[in-house]
């Protein structure tokens, strides 16, 4: 995984970042990671777990997220190609 994501989509409290990876046989390929942010005494904090009612905000992130990978890849093949 690189070190900066390529993109950060937000709703509310929760985010999908988007990654860029390449395999070892030098084929490039996107992931995501998602997270919901909350705050405590200390400051605020990151979580892999969710409530039921951030599933529907996961739904809109992932559709959101897979079509941003969608032109991301479109645009990798096209400077390809060139």
């Amino acid at each position: 995984m690189s070190d900066q994501p390529v993109e950060k989509l937000r709703i509310g409290s929760v985010t999908a970042t988007i990654w860029c990876n390449t395999s070892d046989k030098g084929r490039t390929y996107y992931t995501i990671t998602i997270l919901r942010a909350y705050r405590t005494k200390d400051g605020w904090k990151d979580t892999a777990s969710f409530r039921p009612r951030d599933l529907p905000v996961i739904t809109q992130l992932t559709d959101l997220a897979s079509r941003r990978i969608i032109e991301l890849q479109a645009a990798s093949e096209t400077e390809a190609a060139a």
